[in-house]
């Protein structure tokens, strides 16, 4: 089960590798995940987008700088 959030606004963007065993979309998991915005992208690079390296290339991706970026905007 999702945790409650914190607030009416709040919502979970989650970004995930197909290929990373540590990443997964959350949405499908159940009703209580609602809040969440699964996001599916190709983290890594050559040597590590294809297998579960890819888990260390989240915050240098392009797709999740970028949208990490507008919702700090958003707050400004």
């Amino acid at each position: 089960m999702c945790f409650a959030p914190p607030h009416v606004e709040f919502t979970w963007d989650n970004f995930y590798d197909r290929d990373d065993a540590l990443g997964w979309p959350l949405r499908q998991l159940g009703s209580s995940y609602e809040i969440v915005n699964d996001h599916p992208i190709k983290a890594g690079g050559v040597l590590t987008s294809w297998n579960v390296a890819s888990h260390t290339g989240y915050w240098s991706d392009k797709d999740v700088v970028a949208a990490v970026a507008r919702r700090l905007a958003q707050h400004l």
